[in-house]
Order: structure tokens, then C-alpha cells, then sequence
């Protein structure tokens, strides 16, 4: 190479260097710019996450004091029952008080009620299986009625028997005189 070309080449390194200084440093510029842009959006984006969580705080106390006032009324509800519950007990004592006194002057009232007390009521429920729930969940309804004492028995005779998977959504009746096997059979039908 000779000397014109080597002062060629390093006159072109040099112009290239200068241009990206200046590129570099205009690149700067802009980006200061852009990120002063950022800091805006970042801060009204704050301000909108803000005032989201204000109107959720809000709304969260509205909602307990809902579910206190909710509760509350329950309660009340509850102790009315209780009391309810009470009156109709003595009510229940005071009628077989009286109740006793007519057996002693009739005994023929008598003899039917002890006929009536020796055979116990027998009461019909109504068992509602819902679409996707399991056989736990008709257990846990029938000890809730007092129909069987124990759920996972149960729940392991239906899958023993594989008889969990004919259990279909729908409403059922039984009664409080079914053993295990009759329970089963009306909510499999």
C-alpha cells in the first residue's frame, strides 16, 4: 500500500469515529426525551392504580358492613328461632301434661296413644344431586337428615359396589325407614 491510500483509509476511520460520536451523543438526547415521556406515563398510570385502589377499598367496606348487617340479622333470626323453639317445647309440656291427665280418666285414649308412640313417623326427604357433584356431597345430605351415621361407609359402598358412577343430577325422595341399600337404589334410579 502506499502512502496516499494509507492517509485514505485513516482519514475515512476518523470521519467514521466523528460520525458516531455525534450519532451517539444525538441518540442520547433523544432517549432523556423518551425517558421523561416514560416517567409520565409511569406516573399517571400510578395515579389511575391509586384511585383503583381507593374505590376497591371502598367498596371491600361497604360489602363487610353488608356482611355484618347480614349477620347480624341472622343472629337475630337464630335467637327468634331458639325462642320459638322454647315456646313450642313448653307448649309441648304443658300438652302432655294434659295429655296425661286425660289417659288417666281414659284408658282407651290411652291404648291408641301408645299404639301411636310405639310406631315410629316416618318421614320423607328430598335429596337434590346437582350436575359434577361428587358422592360425598349426597352423603354429607343424607347424615344431614339422619338417614346414615356414617358418610365414608357409605361413600365406600357406592364406590365398592361402583355404583358412584350411575349417580345422576335430579331430585330424589327417600325416607327415614331406608336402610343403606334402599337409600341407594332411590338416588341411582
Amino acid at each position: 500500500m502506499s502512502k496516499k491510500n494509507i492517509r485514505m483509509l485513516a482519514t475515512g476511520f476518523l470521519f467514521s469515529a466523528v460520525l458516531l460520536l455525534v450519532l451517539q451523543f444525538a441518540g442520547q438526547g433523544q432517549s432523556v426525551s423518551s425517558s421523561s415521556e416514560d416517567v409520565e406515563e409511569l406516573k399517571n398510570e400510578v395515579r389511575y392504580l391509586e384511585e383503583v385502589a381507593t374505590s376497591l377499598e371502598l367498596e371491600n367496606e361497604r360489602l363487610v358492613a353488608e356482611l355484618e348487617e347480614l349477620s347480624s340479622s341472622s343472629d337475630d333470626q337464630t335467637e327468634g328461632a331458639e325462642d320459638l323453639e322454647n315456646e313450642e317445647a313448653d307448649t309441648e309440656e304443658s300438652e302432655a301434661v294434659e295429655e296425661d291427665a286425660e289417659s288417666d280418666q281414659i284408658d282407651e285414649d290411652a291404648d291408641l296413644e301408645e299404639e301411636a308412640e310405639e310406631e315410629p313417623a316416618v318421614t320423607e326427604y328430598t335429596v337434590v344431586i346437582r350436575e359434577g357433584e361428587p358422592s360425598s356431597v349426597i352423603a354429607s345430605q343424607l347424615q344431614a337428615h339422619g338417614l346414615i351415621e356414617d358418610v365414608h361407609a357409605f361413600n365406600k359402598h357406592l364406590e365398592d359396589n361402583n355404583l358412584f358412577r350411575r349417580i345422576r343430577p335430579g331430585q330424589y325422595t327417600v325416607r327415614s325407614d331406608m336402610n343403606r341399600d334402599q337409600l341407594v337404589e332411590a338416588v341411582i334410579r
